[in-house]
């Protein structure tokens, strides 16, 4: 259910990149795509993880108004800290001049309104989710990204406001969308504030902050330096390939809104036991390598439909950037051995390794390919976290993974993603596009050999459950 909500609000924002390349140059994309990926940061940074730290305490007991207290302990916790980033960021604005980078002023005074109004959505969302709640998270979150579809499309394509009208449909939309989040959180609120539990929050929370900053900030930084040696355009090339790429967030999106809740839920239940951990892993990395695989090897089809004359070469980005959140969303489920021994410091140290290889990987390929080289230095960033955090996290708590299988996946998607880019060469549109469907062909074969079809059959069983027995009149 929460995955339906995301996939959906995800949904929206890709069917609007037809119209965004088309209305909107690549400088104004790039514009966009620095914006977004700092008011994000701002935001994770801002929070000091104490919405982290409140998802594991919420679990601890089951006493209601405990519960209360640690919701609301960490909403005003999360409202007084993004205001207070507010506050700093009105104060730089005021005295200090804005990088040229980004724009105009106007500019950044629309993202800056936003973030108390972001930081406040998305607490509400996790609560929504902590307390199983999903027809009121779906709700708020579809319904925010529905309003700031509509009004981007207005600003941009009606009154011609180009990046500017971007940034205002996304300030009006959370502005509404933290009313309604809050209006929504309403009962599980309580006149509470325990400082004591603010700091368990944070002593939880800020490890892994400390991580999702880094690896935030792996994203981020191939934007940034992209915009320092290359420029704008640059930044709006990688974005769009990082935007086609998203049919892998989608998925690993619809698995994470459940997967953490669940591991702790069962992780307690079974007495610690970790055998369901390593199936669930291996069924993670089959579903997500379907779209992978299929998006990077039909992206260059893709993007001749759906994005504008200007962004057509952002095609060559997506199977390396569709590999990077491949090997990311398998790195995350990895690191649920160190969350669930309570021994979040690994994750920082993985993280951080991961960032430096980003840094130098950028340096290395994005002064001469670009946005292209920007796009595979994501998936070397990646392959290392991936590889320590399983090291790491065995050593926290022993999960018994067929690695061998894991790695025959990997392998596979990786060979059969990257042939659409080999087969770019080709200069006869029709050998290609058969080469193209025999690939298909063999990787789905494969893939089912490989425990594909356990996956099929589950969602078969699933459905004839829903469905109910066929009765032979029927």
């Amino acid at each position: 259910m929460y995955g339906a909500g995301q996939f959906i609000r995800r949904c929206i924002n890709l069917l609007l990149l037809p119209v965004m390349t088309r209305y909107l140059s690549p400088e104004d994309y790039g514009i966009i795509e620095l914006y977004t990926t700092t008011i994000m940061l701002v935001v994770l940074i801002g929070t000091l993880g104490v919405d982290q730290g409140a998802g594991r305490l919420l679990y601890e007991r089951e006493d209601l108004d405990y519960r209360r207290c640690v919701i609301s302990s960490a909403l005003l916790s999360t409202l007084a800290l993004t205001s207070a980033v507010f506050g700093v960021g009105v104060f730089l604005l005021l005295f200090f001049d804005l990088p040229s980078l980004f724009g105009t002023p106007y500019l950044a005074w629309l993202a800056l309104a936003a973030l108390p109004c972001i930081g406040a959505i998305d607490y509400a969302s996790r609560c929504l989710r902590w307390t199983l709640r999903p027809l009121a998270f779906n709700v708020i979150n579809v319904g925010s990204a529905t309003l700031q579809a509509v009004l981007a499309f207005v600003f941009v394509v009606g009154l011609k406001h180009g990046a500017t009208g971007v940034l205002e449909a996304l300030l009006i939309s959370r502005i509404l969308g933290a009313f309604g989040g809050l209006l929504a959180i309403r009962r599980l609120l309580a006149p509470c504030f325990d400082t004591r539990l603010v700091r368990e929050m944070l002593r939880i929370g800020l490890p892994v902050l400390t991580t999702a900053v880094i690896i935030y900030a792996i994203n981020a930084f191939d934007r940034y330096y992209l915009g320092l040696v290359a420029g704008r355009a640059d930044i709006g090339m990688f974005g769009v390939g990082a935007r086609l790429a998203t049919t892998i967030t989608f998925a690993a999106s619809a698995m994470e809104m459940g997967f953490g809740p669940w591991a702790y839920e069962t992780y307690s239940c079974d007495g610690g036991k970790t055998d369901k951990f390593a199936k669930v892993m291996q069924l993670y990395a089959l579903a997500l390598g379907l779209p992978m695989t299929l998006a990077s090897l039909w992206a260059q089809e893709a993007v001749r439909v759906i994005v504008g004359p200007a962004f057509q070469e952002a095609w060559i980005t997506v199977m390396p950037l569709c590999l990077g959140a491949y090997l990311n969303a398998l790195a995350t489920n990895l690191n649920i051995g160190p969350l669930l021994g309570k021994r979040t410091r690994v994750l920082t140290v993985v993280s951080l390794s991961g960032f430096l290889v980003n840094v130098v990987a950028s340096i290395a390929l994005v002064p001469f390919f670009g946005y292209v080289g920007a796009a595979w230095a994501i998936p070397c960033t990646h392959l290392v976290t991936l590889l320590l955090n399983y090291v790491m996290g065995q050593r926290v708590l022993a999960i018994q993974y067929d690695f061998v299988r894991l790695a025959s996946v990997v392998a596979l998607c990786t060979v059969i993603g990257g042939g659409g880019l080999a087969l770019a060469a080709v200069s006869s549109w029709e050998l290609r596009f058969a080469c193209k469907i025999a690939l298909t062909g063999i990787f789905v074969a494969v893939w089912m050999r490989l425990g594909g079809r356990d996956i099929v059959g589950r969602i078969g069983s699933r459905a004839r459950l829903r469905l109910g027995p066929v009765t032979p009149q029927e």
